[in-house]
């Protein structure tokens, strides 16, 4: 039974659907969203010092 879903998986995976999906907007879109807040919050653990005056609105 696993092995008969393993191989449906797989074969979806391979179809030109899927690849069709993965190089469009509604795939990547929404990875660059998340991106941004992941970003910024491993951006919040870098030393201050490393922080550029000139591009914050406090300079």
């Amino acid at each position: 039974m696993a092995g008969v879903i393993a191989r449906k998986a797989i074969d979806h995976l391979k179809s030109k659907e899927f690849r069709d999906y993965l190089m469009s907007t509604h795939f990547w879109g929404p990875v660059a969203n998340w991106g941004l807040p992941v970003a910024a919050i491993s951006d919040m653990k870098k030393s201050p010092e490393i922080i550029s005056g000139r591009m914050t609105f406090a300079a």
